[in-house]
Formats: C-alpha cells, structure tokens, sequence
C-alpha cells in the first residue's frame, strides 16, 4: 500500500502543478477544431518511419533536414500534396554505444535494479510502437477503441520516451560492466566489446554497398543524383564506423593497461560519441530575421477592406525560392519571412485559403490543388487579394493580376489581384456542394463567377 500511495502521490503532485495549462486547454477543447476528435489521417500525420529508428545508432543517416538539396528522407512523410515534409524530429540519435550498453543494460542489470529496469524496457517498447504511428495497425485499433485517443496528433512526439529510456538502460549497462570489472569478469566486458567491434565493421560494410541503397533513395528523391545519395550514405556510416572503433580501441586499451580506468573511459566516450554526433541539431541566427515584419505583410494588409481578412494564396512550389540549396540557413530564413510562409504570416493577421499543407486539411489541400497552379476566378471568388505565383507559371496580361515590384532577386513573384469580389456580398441564390469536388464544380458554374450565386460547401 506504501509503494501505491507513492505511485498515486507521484502522478498527482505534476497534475495539480500542471492545472493553470490543462484546465485552460480542456476549457478551450471543446470549441477547438479537435472538438469530436481527428480523423486517422490528422492524428497519423508525422509517424515515426521505421527507418528513421536507425537514426538513433547513426546520426544524420539520411543528411540534414535543414538543409534540403541533399536530404534524402522527404518520402518518409510523404503523404501526397506534393509537398516536402521534414522529419518531426530533426535527429534521434542516441549513439551507437549507448545502445549496446542499454541492451547489456536490459539482459544483464543488478538485481536491485530489476523492477525499474524492466519498467523502462516496458515503457520504451510501448513508446517505439506508438511513435512508429500509421507504420503498424496498433494506432488504429486505439482510436477505435480508448475514448479521446483522436484528440491527440502527430505519433513521433512520443519517441522522446525512447530517448529518455536509453540512456537509463545505458546507465544500468555501465552499472553492470562495473560490477563485472570489480568482480574480474570477463565475461560481459569481453562481449560489450565484440558488440561495439561487430557493430563498427557492420557499418563499414555497410558504407561500402552504399551505392546500391543510393539508387534507391535518390529515385525517391528527384534533384538529387545517385553520387550525392552515396555521399551522404558514406558519410553517415563512415563517421559513425570510425567513431565506435576508436571508443572500443581506446576502451580496450585502457583494460590492459589498468582494467579499473576502462570503464570511465567507456563513460567519457560514450558521452563525447553523443555530443559529437547532435552537433548541428540546434542553430541560432539572429532574431530579427524573424521580428522583423516583412514589406510584404504590409501590402496584403493594407488593401483588405475593413472588417475582411487579409488573403493571401501561396501554393507549393512558391516555396521554391526559399528552399535552394545554394542558399545560407540564415538566407533561406529571411526569404521565408518575406514569403510570409503560413506560419509566419498567420503573426501578421494574414489568412491563407489553401491552409496548413499537412494532413489536418488534406481536402482543403486538395481543392486548391485541383484549381490548377493559376486560376484567376477561384481566387476573384474567394475574395484572395494576393497571390504569390510560383516561378514559371504564366500570369496572362488583362485579368486584374497585377505585379508587384520591390521583390526583384528574392525569386519571390507577388501579385495583387484586382478583381477579387468582396469576403460578403449579397446574392439571390446558393447551391449546396457536399465536398471539395463539388465545391470546384460550383465555383465554376457561370452564376457563381458572375456573382449571382453562392456555392455553400
């Protein structure tokens, strides 16, 4: 009854301390868009991909999502729309020792250490499955079954609990190791090694086939040749090859030397393998790329009448421009608050009608999609006053679309729609559409783009 009052009173001191946040959010719940919960699609929306799990051994197997020429994992969150969706985790590495220490940590613990040891194995088996989200039918069947469960959204946020799990079980695995070196064992000592030995020639077989899984994974990533895909495949493994070789060789070397300094040895590299392998995960630049507001944001608001909101259409491929490889993180920053990318846009009080690219509006998505890179009477229809027309796309001289200048070199194309119809206006007649398709059908019928009907979706 002790340990359950400990339990109980352990769970209930973060929940009051958490109250000023959750009763807000409970309050604002029920007039939120999750009102009712999240298809499975929203709810699904940035699974964890299996293979994004060998980026806890590897670090940046797959390049850097930040920068996005030769990023190679785009098709892991691929769910169409033709956009390109980093990972929701930038890196998920945890080092490729500490893993094989966690699982000595697993197999071979002090038995005071068995019940915490098992919770965590349990807890972070729980927490892989979950994060690996529309990847296994486990997701499924809870939303079928818990109440709630389709409140929540985006599966990879649970895979934090794995790394919080690993490094536990590492610390179990060392706790072991020494008991083993204390005790003049050799066993576990001899095997932790073999393990890192086998490990650092698995990955430098593995860099050697690169080339072969580079075909596969620049023909999922168009713009990037098979030579660059077996760079960053070599790289990735390279680094990782030579860094778990030279902890165990050091390791070992400091075992024949003096056996009691082996395991601090293992520590300290352990530790700097993790730290080496993170770095560039977390940037900085300077604030103001992102305070500053942008001319643009400007333009839009000032031509909405009073009481409208601001529209702004930026398809897709307008992204372009703020995506080039060529650019610096910091060059590509700035040219994303020019573009007023919907985040940051949103800051301004500008309003976006083809709204967020994710699956949470896959059919609105979808509909603008479906209007063709440019068509002036869906724009004229919905009252959008701006739109940023990709590079390429022809705009016709006579339609009202008029550019703006200002913006010359920043590969930006703004342009103010003149004729954009009023956010309310009266009309005699409305035609009911039970979808995006039908919404696009009615948008077309000639009452509608003469203004002498609604089409109502």
């Amino acid at each position: 009854l002790r340990a359950l009052a400990v339990v109980a009173a352990s769970a209930l001191i973060p929940i009051a301390v958490a109250l000023p946040q959750i009763l807000p959010t409970i309050d604002l719940l029920g007039v939120s868009r999750r009102a009712g919960g999240m298809s499975f699609e929203e709810v699904a929306h940035w699974s964890l991909h299996p293979m994004e799990i060998a980026g806890a051994a590897i670090p940046w197997l797959l390049g850097d999502p930040t920068i996005d020429a030769p990023y190679l994992g785009f098709f892991m969150n691929d769910e169409g729309g033709g956009v390109q969706r980093p990972p929701w985790m930038l890196a998920s590495y945890a080092g490729s020792l500490a893993l094989i220490l966690a699982a000595a940590g697993a197999v071979r613990h002090d038995r005071a250490h068995r019940r915490w040891v098992i919770a965590a194995c349990v807890a972070g088996a729980v927490a892989l499955v979950l994060a690996l989200g529309r990847h296994t039918p486990v997701l499924g069947a809870l939303l079928a079954s818990i109440p709630g469960a389709s409140l929540f959204r985006y599966p990879a946020k649970i895979f934090p609990v794995v790394a919080v799990v690993v490094p536990m079980l590492a610390a179990a695995g060392l706790d072991a190791l020494g008991s083993a070196v204390d005790r003049r064992e050799r066993a576990l000592p001899a095997a932790i090694l073999a393990a890192a030995t086998l490990v650092a020639a698995g990955l430098a077989v593995a860099a050697a086939l690169a080339p072969h899984a580079a075909r596969l994974l620049a023909a999922a990533r168009p713009g990037v040749g098979v030579e660059a895909a077996t760079s960053v495949l070599r790289a990735a493994l390279g680094r990782e090859a030579v860094s778990i070789a030279l902890i165990a060789a050091v390791t070992w070397a400091a075992w024949r030397i003096r056996s009691s300094i082996a395991l601090p040895v293992a520590a300290c590299g352990m530790v700097l393998q993790i730290a080496a392998g993170n770095i560039g995960v977390a940037r900085t630049m300077d604030p103001g790329i992102f305070m500053d507001r942008p001319p643009l944001a400007d333009l839009v608001a000032a031509s909405a009448p009073p009481g409208e909101t601001p529209r702004l259409l930026q398809p897709p491929d307008a992204y372009a421009p703020a995506t080039a490889y060529e650019h610096s993180p910091e060059e590509r920053a700035r040219l994303r608050t020019w573009l007023l990318e919907k985040n940051i846009g949103i800051l301004f009080g500008i309003g976006y009608p083809d709204a967020y690219s994710s699956a949470a509006r896959r059919d609105r998505q979808a509909f603008w999609v479906s209007t063709d890179d440019f068509r002036k009477q869906t724009l004229d229809l919905y009252s959008v006053r701006w739109a940023l027309v990709p590079p390429g796309t022809d705009v016709p001289e006579g339609i009202g679309m008029t550019p703006v200048g200002g913006f010359e070199g920043t590969g930006l194309r703004p342009f103010r729609n003149d004729f954009a119809l009023p956010g309310c206006y009266p009309v005699p007649h409305a035609t009911g559409a039970a979808g995006p398709k039908e919404a696009l059908a009615a948008g077309r019928s000639p009452a509608v783009v003469l203004g002498l009907a609604a089409g109502i979706a």
